[in-house]
């Protein structure tokens, strides 16, 4: 969707992104808040084009290099309430829609969600980054509804990401953020929680500065399939993980850090980790979840602050224990707390498979 460089012109669309234009021009885009084709929820037809995308020509296959059929220039993409349902089948390895995309090629100032995004499907992205923007607020709940889904994702290049109202997925292996590749500065959030089997809350495989959430960061599930990179894995419904070759440098909520479900961990660091502040503590309920896993001898929380770390196993040696957390904010290694990192037979989700496309 591109303007025709005479004046700062507003355009009102609903469309898949089909279309790859080769302009360089600046665009003021609106999404309006009542779509013609929107009218009854979830769409009548699978794939109804109720989401808004801002695209030009990718530069490989995935579409997340570099542009190489031109640029869509964007001042403001500012969008009202809208619901998504990309007909996708479940389980698909290769396919997935955005209800909000900005894709490879687009370079974007400001994206604004004023409205509730909601989606319905399989491999629905409620909030998507393949591109290069400065700013992204949404000011309204962005909800995910479906398997593999995920809150917001990104694999573009973002300053900054502010999320002012609670972000909620519900699913198998539906998540609330991913930071893949691409580059982040720092994220805000309301509020984050997932429901389901194998949906982590938070996964970071890249640098992020700086991640604040206001609330709590709560998941509820176990072990389960997510489309990962292409490749359908099993997920464990993992609070906070960060990745090898990805760093937080300093993660502050407000409320809890929390897990419910057997066999699960809340916070799982196998990447770098500076520092972490969680006013309502780190927690774990379930049969055999531990609160904390530090795989990196290079961790050193000193001067963090995570109030208590809980666990609640009922049936187990540590049933309705709580453990003080120390000054440096994490557990040390014990057998109630820390168990040893997985066996080489454990699935990482943090490789690309074979001709991979992002979920």
């Amino acid at each position: 969707m591109c303007a025709d460089g005479q004046s700062d012109r507003t355009a009102s669309a609903w469309m898949p992104c089909k279309v790859r234009s080769p302009c360089g021009t600046s665009s003021r885009i609106q999404v309006p808040r009542s779509p013609p084709n929107c009218s009854t929820w979830p769409p009548a037809a699978p794939g109804a084009p109720c989401g808004a995308a801002v695209c030009s020509s990718a530069g490989t296959e995935t579409g997340t290099g570099p542009a190489d059929g031109g640029t869509v220039r964007v001042t403001m993409l500012r969008t009202g309430e809208i619901h998504t349902d990309g007909g996708i089948p479940a389980g698909t390895p290769d396919l997935i829609t955005g209800a909000v995309f900005v894709i490879s090629g687009a370079v974007v100032d400001e994206v604004l969600n004023s409205g509730p995004v909601i989606t319905y499907g399989p491999n629905d992205m409620a909030l998507d980054n393949w591109g290069q923007v400065r700013t992204w607020v949404a000011t309204a709940p962005v909800t995910s509804h479906g398997p593999s889904g995920i809150g917001f994702v990104n694999f573009g290049d973002l300053g900054r990401l502010d999320i002012r109202a609670p972000a909620a997925t519900h699913g198998t292996g539906a998540r609330g953020f991913n930071l893949y590749d691409g580059s982040l500065r720092c994220a805000s959030f309301d509020s984050l929680a997932t429901t389901g089997d194998g949906a982590v809350g938070v996964q970071v495989s890249r640098e992020l500065p700086r991640l604040d959430i206001r609330g709590d960061l709560t998941t509820s599930g176990g072990t389960g399939a997510s489309l990962v990179r292409g490749v359908q894995v099993q997920l464990q419904a993992i609070a906070l993980s960060i990745k090898p070759g990805g760093r937080i440098g300093q993660v502050t909520v407000g409320g809890r850090i929390a897990t419910r479900g057997d066999n699960l961990v809340t916070l799982d660091v196998t990447g770098e980790l500076d520092g972490c502040q969680a006013g309502g503590g780190v927690q774990a309920e379930g049969q055999g979840s531990d609160a904390v896993h530090v795989h990196s001898d290079g961790v050193d929380l000193a001067g963090s602050s995570c109030g208590a770390v809980t666990i609640s196993s009922s049936g187990s040696s540590c049933s309705s224990r709580t453990v003080a957390c120390p000054a440096y904010g994490y557990a040390r290694p014990t057998a109630a707390t820390i168990r040893s990192p997985p066996s080489a037979t454990d699935t990482s989700d943090s490789a690309p498979g074979p001709g991979a496309h992002p979920g």
